[in-house]
């Protein structure tokens, strides 16, 4: 797999629970303080191709992993390459970063427990890789206990003995990807929110 790497495009990711959205919020809020210009965005997007993942991820549409395998990569596709002034290679040519909420790395650790993981990664192999991939690590109870807290309703991979699953493939797909130029950032996601935001600033950021 010889994924390109775009520069100032970054990744957060984390099992559902991790805090992720909470970090591009807190991360988009500092570049905005500093005036260094940047876009925020998040997989699935919210094209109609995300819109109708959002459907299927709260089993509203029951589908097969394999055809959700193909949608997210489907989404993935206008989500990276899409002219509408919403893709992330356009995106990248006026802002100095780009931060997404999850990307195909949750598609390597989600949709390989029940499709094939070779085809999983055959899907994703042609999509750029971001510059910085930032992995919230939570322990998979603690993600639980956050979920139950949660307003929102579950999801169809929220099921506990699910998601110690997906850690493991999380796992598998950081470690497929090490010998490639991206840089890893695995934050301990057991820490407040502002001290792991302050981790990801000085880790990611501050060198520029």
């Amino acid at each position: 797999m010889k994924n390109k790497i775009l520069k100032g495009f970054v990744v957060i990711e984390g099992l559902d629970g991790a805090g992720t959205t909470t970090q591009l919020d807190n991360i988009t809020e500092y570049l905005s303080k500093k005036n260094i210009p940047h876009s925020r965005t998040f997989e699935p997007t919210d094209q109609k191709t995300g819109l109708f993942l959002r459907k299927v991820l709260s089993g509203e549409i029951p589908l097969e992993q394999e055809t959700i395998a193909y949608l997210f990569a489907a989404d993935r596709h206008e989500h990276i390459f899409g002219k509408t002034g919403k893709g992330i290679i356009s995106l990248l040519k006026n802002n100095d970063y780009v931060i997404c909420d999850r990307y195909l790395f949750s598609s390597i650790a989600y949709q390989s427990i029940g499709a094939d993981p070779e085809l999983v990664l055959e899907l994703n192999s042609r999509f750029p890789l971001p510059e910085f991939l930032v992995f919230v690590d939570v322990p998979v109870e603690e993600c639980q206990r956050r979920l139950k807290n949660r307003n929102s309703g579950k999801d169809i991979y929220d099921d506990i003995e699910y998601q110690r699953k997906v850690l493991t493939y999380y796992n598998r797909s950081i470690d497929f990807f090490k010998e490639t130029p991206m840089k890893l950032i695995r934050v301990e996601g057991t820490e407040s929110r502002e001290k792991i935001t302050e981790e990801i600033i000085e880790r990611v950021f501050c060198d520029r």
